[in-house]
């Protein structure tokens, strides 16, 4: 392969109801370095935070939570770069219904951002 060396670390650290994570990989096109952690406050809430830095050096921080219900989950983010994100899923027998909102808060011309789509295989 062109006599290139290509590596990456990563790891996992758990403490009590808290998982840490990072990687770094500089030869990723997206991200050379990712740091996170999951918090599981209680069994239907996890609470998480990750934080990239891309090859250029420009980084982002995104926060989020995801909250489990019988019926399906609701899964939200909001980012350093204005970006957020709110995903609705309901599971069906063996159909998957997403519901997707996004708007961007650091462009407020730009208009918020729905979506629909129906999915074989669902399942939590």
């Amino acid at each position: 392969m062109h006599n290139r060396t290509i590596f990456s670390y990563a790891g996992r650290f758990d403490y009590a109801d808290n998982t840490f994570l990072s990687q770094y990989n500089p030869m990723h096109p997206q991200e050379k370095l990712l740091i996170g952690v999951i918090s599981r406050p209680s069994r239907r809430l996890n609470l998480f935070a990750e934080f990239k830095i891309a090859p250029d050096n420009k980084s982002d921080l995104v926060v989020g939570c995801r909250t489990k219900f019988q019926e399906g989950m609701v899964t939200s983010t909001i980012s350093t770069s204005g970006k957020a994100t709110s995903v609705y899923r309901k599971f069906v027998d063996h159909f998957e219904l997403s519901f997707t909102g996004s708007m961007d808060l650091s462009r407020p011309q730009q208009p918020v951002a729905f979506g629909l789509s129906l999915g074989l295989g669902g399942g939590m």
